[in-house]
Parts: C-alpha cells; structure tokens; sequence
C-alpha cells in the first residue's frame, strides 16, 4: 500500500520517489530526526554557511518534498521541519519512541535490594551537547550533590571533556562506566534510585524526548529531566 523508508532513510526516499510515482504508492519516510539540526546546529560539526551544511539542508528538504508523508518523534520536532522547510504542518506526523518489551517487565520483579548507604542517580547515554551532562556533573560537585552517589555511563564528542573535568573536580562519588550491555540495563536503572534524563539547553534538546525517558516511565522509575515543550507534550501540560 505504500512504501516505508526507515531512519537515516533521507537520500534512499529521494532514489525511491520516481519508482513510487511509477507505482502510484505513497513514501511514509520516518525522518526521526534532522539531520541539518543534529550537525550543523546542535553538535555544530559545521557552521550554518559551510558547504556541506547547505548541501544536508538541501538534501533534507528534497528529501520532505518526495516523501508523502514525513514521521518524527515530537511535536515540536514536526513544527521545526515544518517551519525550517516551508511545507505544511499536515505533512509531518508524529510518532514517540517509546520503550522495548523487555523494560516493561521489570514491573513484575520483586523491589532490588539495594546494598549502598547512600542514594544513587544514574546517567546513560551518549556524550553530546543534548544531553548537558557538564551540568549532571556540576550537580554532583555541588555539596547537596556529594550527598549522593552518581553513576555515569556512556561514550561519545563530549566524553574526553566530560572526563577531563571528572579528574578535575576529583568526585570520589561519582562512578564512570563507558558501557553497560543492553540486557543489563534494566537492571542498572531498576537498582538506581533516580533517573536522569537530558539537560542541554540547545534547541534539539527542547524538541526531543530521549529514549531512556520512555525505558525508566515503562520500568516504573522516578526520574529527572529538563522542562521544554516536547516534555510537556508527553505530560500533557503547556
């Protein structure tokens, strides 16, 4: 009935369009997120007049004008395409990310025993400017903050940085882990006492809800995030 493009399916939706013309069937491209946002002003791999960053907005907006139908995580996230790209804001549809099976059924296990004197916040993920873990880490070199134990676990453009002011500050209370494999890390965020989710102050970080907001709501855990309009549109509150 029509064809459907997955994530990081930007130039194969513009392959596709004349074959689908040919057909007569839709293209539902599921854009997830932009990419001229993610690179040029997000993580600022290049500025807004380099060559490349015309060339991704270009190809981002062919991309919107081909596909029938263009699927994002947010409703913030559909206003932006829908703004930055001049195309009417019924072409954007909007599904959330959600969560996988497997943190749903934490709910059936039996509260962790948890062993530490102290509380814990944990923190996964990558290491970029969206999820402002300078500010997680300022949080924990504060005196409330050393109340707490902290878990930090990812990689990513920010790691270097994020570890070189770890040493700095020298937070005894704070553990780094680069990488927990996927099937424990439900138990990690079961056995933690509160969540942490992002804290940039960016624009991307406005639009999105992360991944891990939807894990800890489905494993049933208390968690912290920024305030921004995507997080009010799960919450239903303006």
């Amino acid at each position: 009935d029509a064809v459907m493009v997955g994530y990081l399916g930007q130039v194969d939706a513009i392959v596709l369009w004349p074959f689908a013309r040919l057909r007569g069937k839709p293209i539902i491209l599921d854009a997830f997120i932009s990419l001229y946002n993610t690179t040029v002003e997000d993580r600022q791999l290049f500025s807004s007049s380099h060559p490349l960053a015309r060339m991704i907005k270009a190809i981002e907006f062919l991309t919107c004008s081909c596909a029938d139908r263009v699927l994002l995580d947010t409703s913030a996230h559909a206003d932006y395409f829908a703004t930055t790209y001049r195309l009417p804001r019924s072409h954007f549809g909007v599904v959330y990310v959600g969560a996988e099976k497997l943190f749903f059924q934490t709910k059936r296990r039996s509260p962790p025993q948890r062993r530490r004197q102290r509380p814990q916040l944990l923190f996964y993920g990558q290491f970029i400017s969206l999820h402002g873990i300078e500010t997680i880490v300022a949080a924990a070199a504060s005196e409330r903050g050393r109340a707490y134990d902290w878990l930090i676990v990812g990689e990513g453009q920010d790691a270097e940085h994020v570890d070189a002011l770890l040493r700095t500050l020298e937070l005894p209370h704070v553990s780094r882990l680069r990488w927990i494999e996927y099937e424990n890390l439900v138990d990690a965020i079961v056995e933690a006492d509160l969540g942490l989710g992002i804290f940039g102050t960016g624009q991307k970080a406005a639009m999105v809800i992360p991944n891990k907001v939807f894990q800890m709501l489905a494993a049933g855990e208390r968690f912290v995030t920024r305030d921004s309009p995507a997080m009010r549109e799960l919450l239903g509150t303006s």
